[in-house]
């Protein structure tokens, strides 16, 4: 089982909900598994921005740029997340 997949399971078994999988149930595990990559993705980016300021204990403009974008789309990743766990919720 995938971690979107447990996810979902959970929140639907918290909210009293046993139904079926369905194509509106696979298409936000699709969804939260995509979130779940592009996150992941962002982290490793700026992992390696961190990798060569502490290696030379300084970034340049471009990194700093770089870092505040990615906090940016993770923050937006993280709300759709919620839309998309709120419509889960909301019984579809």
């Amino acid at each position: 089982m995938s971690m979107a997949h447990a996810a979902v399971e959970l929140f639907r078994r918290d909210n009293g909900q046993s139904r079926e999988p369905d194509e509106d149930m696979e298409r936000l595990i699709g969804e939260l598994t995509e979130i779940r990559t592009q996150i992941w993705r962002i982290g490793h980016n700026v992992n390696q921005i961190a990798h060569v300021a502490n290696a030379n204990g300084e970034t340049d403009g471009q990194d700093q740029k770089t870092a505040a974008q990615a906090a940016r789309l993770v923050e937006h990743l993280l709300d759709r997340q919620d839309r998309i766990l709120a419509e889960f919720g909301e019984g579809r």
